[in-house]
């Protein structure tokens, strides 16, 4: 891979032409007004994490794979409280307390049992050979949890429950699955776990954040204590601050930031880099630099421990965001102002080309951001107006761009709107596919869009490519 790591100088700009949608939406089918408080998903779905009856299209001219509509027995009234993403599945919170669950668990991230699982064969968009696999869940299946829970959350291979007493749960990892202790709806067993090294501390949760890309965390007690804890590669990174410690599994860290009394107030996770800004707005990253991820103008290898850098453009800036790609970071502070770095080959960072930035570089745009979100290799934002836009890789329609052999669109180099109903409230992405919805007070049911030639029940009739909304 070309490393182009040119400075680059004047302002970033948007795009603001239209392109082709292909997304799903979610909804109420007997509401006329289907084009209000919609929910949507796409991309990738190789391990079941958009949910059942996927119809894989895979092994085509250009090696991309793609997922069609889907349509489940999901139950038919489910007040979405939160989603979480994981590399390869998701879990879903109501506000009835019961989580759903869904796509690769052959770590037991979904807590549930795999003799349950089924298995799929799929063709691997790289090398074209054939793989099947034993540990994908296919539907959305309800597991249900003892205690009230007020947050999910997913790193690549584990799921995380923090409930409303400041305890947290998990299920998943390279971990043995010890004590199930919940039963499920339907008397499956589940698997998940009290993470005892925290629990006993008798602490208040008040930030807790995981990457869909890596399996760690960071945790942030409501006393300011920074706890981590991951697996080898995460250690091995730089990404958790401990400096050089010896890796026991499951082992719980606890890394203080220098210079400061701060407590942080932001966190944000990419696949080897950390980002951690405290409640004075001082900025501190730790892990890999290899793509100019931390914002140094010069490759650094990595960081061990958590540095402040010097020269960044948007110091004595409000930090207001940060979001964090694989290996590229973006962070928005207080006047609407967008600063972007790293690995931009896919075209992740929207800047009109395929290049790294090895400088926090400012992006110009036309609104007023709410909410900015990252998959593995590219970004969505949405915009206080409701207005969502999308830049980056496409070949699994993980940006929901029609993509296919006829029709070739593997990548957006420049933010372009993603047209979607209004009432959409929050994205979240997994490595290669996207969630965006609005959390409901009332019950809604899945449902196909109002197209006459469309089947409901066969969701073979309709792959998503083909479904426009105008």
């Amino acid at each position: 891979m070309q490393n182009n790591s040119t400075m680059v100088d004047k302002r970033l700009s948007f795009s603001s032409s239209p392109s082709l949608n292909s997304i799903i939406p979610i909804g109420n089918a007997n509401n006329h007004h289907h084009h209000r408080n919609n929910h949507y998903f796409f991309g990738s779905n190789l391990q079941g994490q958009l949910g059942s009856c996927a119809n894989h299209r895979l092994s085509n001219n250009n090696g991309s794979n793609y997922s069609s509509l889907l349509v489940d027995d999901l139950i038919k009234t489910l007040p979405i409280t939160q989603i979480a993403c994981g590399s390869h599945h998701t879990v879903i919170l109501t506000e009835r307390n019961d989580l759903y669950v869904s796509g690769r668990n052959v770590n037991h991230q979904l807590g549930i049992p795999n003799d349950i699982d089924e298995s799929i064969e799929v063709v691997s968009p790289n090398s074209g050979q054939s793989i099947v696999s034993n540990s994908y869940i296919r539907d959305f299946k309800r597991v249900s949890f003892g205690k009230k829970i007020k947050k999910i959350a997913c790193s690549s291979d584990q799921t995380f429950l923090v409930t409303r007493d400041d305890e947290i749960y998990y299920c998943g990892g390279s971990q043995p699955v010890r004590d199930p202790f919940a039963v499920n709806t339907c008397q499956e067993i589940s698997m998940i776990n009290p993470l005892k090294s925290w629990n006993d501390l008798n602490q208040k949760v008040d930030i807790f954040v995981t990457s869909c890309f890596t399996s760690c965390f960071v945790l942030v007690s409501r006393e300011g204590n920074i706890y981590v804890s991951g697996s080898q590669n995460a250690f091995n990174s730089g990404m958790l601050g401990v400096g050089n410690v010896d890796y026991t599994r499951g082992k719980f860290h606890r890394v203080t930031l220098p210079n400061t009394q701060s407590k942080p107030k932001i966190v944000a996770l990419g696949s080897q880099h950390s980002i951690i800004v405290t409640e004075k707005n001082e900025f501190y990253c730790s892990g890999s630099n290899m793509n100019y991820q931390l914002g140094f103008q010069t490759s650094c290898g990595k960081q061990i421990h958590f540095v402040k850098p010097k020269n960044i453009p948007f110091n004595g800036k409000r930090i207001e965001q940060v979001a964090c790609g694989a290996d590229f970071t973006f962070v928005l502070t207080e006047g609407n102002l967008l600063f972007g770095c790293g690995n931009g080959v896919s075209g992740s960072l929207g800047i009109g080309s395929s290049e790294r930035i090895n400088f926090f570089t400012r992006i110009s745009i036309p609104f007023k951001i709410k909410h900015l979100s990252c998959g593995e290799d590219f970004t969505i934002i949405m915009a206080t107006n409701g207005m969502c836009f999308r830049s980056g890789n496409n070949k699994l329609g993980q940006i929901g761009l029609k993509n296919t052999p006829t029709h070739p669109v593997e990548k957006v180099c420049k933010f372009e709107p993603l047209y979607v109903d209004d009432g959409i409230e929050d994205i979240v992405c997994g490595v290669a596919h996207t969630f965006l919805y609005k959390s409901s007070e009332s019950c809604f049911n899945r449902y196909l869009p109002y197209y006459s030639d469309i089947n409901p029940l066969n969701c073979q009739q309709a792959p998503f490519w083909d479904v426009i909304l105008c």
